[in-house]
């Protein structure tokens, strides 16, 4: 189906059923564009490999979810790890995701350089809502109008995943708000922040990301494991409008808990991490089947 007909499939749905993903129903969904911006800085070495082996997982979950996608015109995932430079390591759908490129994000994520967060965030920000800009400006006056009148029919999310403070940019935290306003009255977009070692939800307030879309996480490897996964599915349910299971939060309780083991830590929000449940953590790559590959720069679809 072209993007055309999808989101002109979408329009008449929407006279029929109006407000359905506010009520729970996942109605038709045309552009699904998700982002996640993955820390690969040294202090990452603290995770034991959990950073490495939480990027896998993460695509592994956005590659399974893709089969029992609302989208109709395709699911793009875009996965960026960044330290002092930044890097694509996967730009495509999501129901592409091979082992080779689990590989390459493994190798990829490995731990160097310093928190180059805010420049980062600003450009793959910027690249995300240029992507649905060439979009709409290629339909028809009609439908582009229809289009910008409903901007519920594209589901962009973006996370950022980071263990530290920025370090080396030169965009400020106050420039990350000010996009980030925008991606969100604009573009309907929603962003998930991601982090440890600091308190996530104060530091996504400073770049304008709502706190209830923060999460706490620990630095070890358990902890950056699932943290990981548990962004993959909230950006799932964030598509299909089933945020926290139904009950309109982020994420779940469990999610939060198996996020933070590191139980008494300074960088606790006070809920205590000790749930006695296994973690989310499963499969993995390990370092000896780690692949070297190529960088996929694409930036539209």
């Amino acid at each position: 189906m072209t993007i055309l007909n999808g989101i002109v499939k979408h329009i008449l749905y929407k006279k029929i059923m109006p407000n359905t993903r506010s009520k729970g129903y996942t109605a038709p969904i045309k552009l699904t564009d998700t982002v996640c911006i993955g820390d690969r800085s040294y202090s990452m070495v603290s995770t034991n490999g959990g950073s490495q082996e939480g990027s896998v997982q993460y695509m592994r979950t956005q590659r399974d979810a893709a089969s029992t996608s609302v989208a109709t015109t395709g699911n793009y995932v875009q996965y960026v790890s960044f330290d002092s430079v930044d890097h694509v390591v996967y730009f495509g759908d999501s129901k592409d995701i091979t082992e080779d490129d689990l590989g390459r994000v493994y190798e990829n994520m490995k731990p160097r350089g310093g928190t180059r967060l805010y420049d980062t965030i600003h450009k793959y920000l910027n690249q995300q809502m240029n992507r649905i800009d060439e979009t709409i400006k290629g339909l028809s006056k009609e439908v582009k109008g229809l289009v910008n009148d409903n901007m519920s029919m594209v589901a962009a999310t973006f996370a950022v995943i980071t263990d530290g403070n920025d370090n080396e940019s030169t965009i400020t935290s106050l420039d990350c708000k000010k996009l980030f306003k925008k991606y969100k009255d604009d573009y309907g977009g929603i962003a998930l922040f991601i982090a440890a070692n600091q308190n996530a939800s104060a530091t996504a307030n400073l770049i304008g990301i709502d706190e209830n879309n923060a999460l706490q996480m620990g630095n070890d490897r358990d902890s950056s494991i699932n943290a990981a996964k548990a962004v993959a599915q909230a950006q799932v349910r964030m598509v299909s409008g089933t945020l926290g299971g139904g009950n309109g939060e982020t994420f779940t309780q469990y999610e939060r808990q198996v996020s933070d083991n590191n139980t008494g830590s300074s960088n606790n929000t006070g809920s205590s991490n000790n749930t006695g449940q296994p973690t989310m953590a499963s499969g993995g790559l390990g370092g000896g089947d780690c692949l070297s590959g190529g960088e996929r720069d694409n930036t539209s679809w």
